[in-house]
Order: structure tokens, then sequence, then C-alpha cells
């Protein structure tokens, strides 16, 4: 960033898309408030970089936007990826409600733990075995044999 009066100049070199910059001056310049409702960007990397710009312009309510457009339309094949995403941008509180709506879905668990995605994240693979682990421990009669 360099000012010189009466310009100023602000380079985003880790911003890779300028849709990313235009939700970031809405947000900013508070345009037409319906917009949000409509947040849809194209893609995740697009979302990415909103992130990016939120985090470095300190804008919690352009993060919000972005957060609630990354916790819609999860899948088996999108929420590894979602949740590396929340490990980057330090998104604890999404990442931990992912994690325990996969813990109660077993058949979205067990798709997940097959998946070579998850390969990738020792530390994701290693956090689901534990919330699965402790869910099961919440049933008293799970995990128990019956004695004859």
């Amino acid at each position: 960033q360099t000012c010189a009066l009466p310009i100023c100049e602000v380079r985003l070199t880790e911003i890779s898309n300028p849709e990313a910059v235009g939700f970031m001056l809405d947000y900013m310049y508070g345009m037409d408030a319906g917009v949000w409702q409509d947040y849809n960007p194209r893609t995740q990397e697009i979302n990415k970089d909103v992130l990016r710009l939120a985090r470095r312009f300190r804008l919690p309510g352009l993060t919000d936007r972005a957060v609630h457009w990354l916790s819609k339309d999860l899948t088996t094949g999108n929420v590894v990826e979602r949740l590396s995403i929340c490990d980057d941008f330090g998104l604890d509180l999404l990442r931990e409600r992912i994690l325990e709506q996969l813990t109660f879905n077993r058949r979205a668990l067990a798709e997940i733990s097959h998946s070579p995605k998850i390969m990738q994240y020792p530390k994701l693979m290693q956090d689901l075995l534990q919330m699965a682990a402790a869910a099961a421990g919440d049933d008293g009669s799970r995990g128990k044999r019956q004695k004859k």
C-alpha cells in the first residue's frame, strides 16, 4: 500500500479474482443491502479471496457473508475442502459444526473416510475419529459386548 496525495494505491497481490474485490467494495460502500441476499460467488476460489480480503482489511461482516456461503450446500464431495478452508482461515465455529454433523451421519462419515482427499489432511482425519469415538461413547450401549 502506497499513498501519495491525492491518490492512494493498494496492491492486492494475493487476490486473483477481481469479483472478490467487487464483493468487498460493495460491502464497504454499503451498496444495495439486497445484494448480500444474493451473495453467490461463482467459485470456491472467489469465496476464498473474499475471506482473504476480509481478513486483511478486518471486515468481520464480509467474513460472515463468505462463511455463510461456505456452509451452504455441503456434500460428501466438498466437505473435506471446506473443512480445510475452515482450518486455513481459522473458522473454528463453522469447522466444529460441520464435524458435529458428520459425526451423526454414519453414511457420510464412512464415505468421507474412504475418500482419497482425506488422506491429504491427517489432522482432519484424526479429529473425525475423535468426534466419532466421543459420539459412540455418549451412547452407553454402543461398543459394549453383551454377555451371554
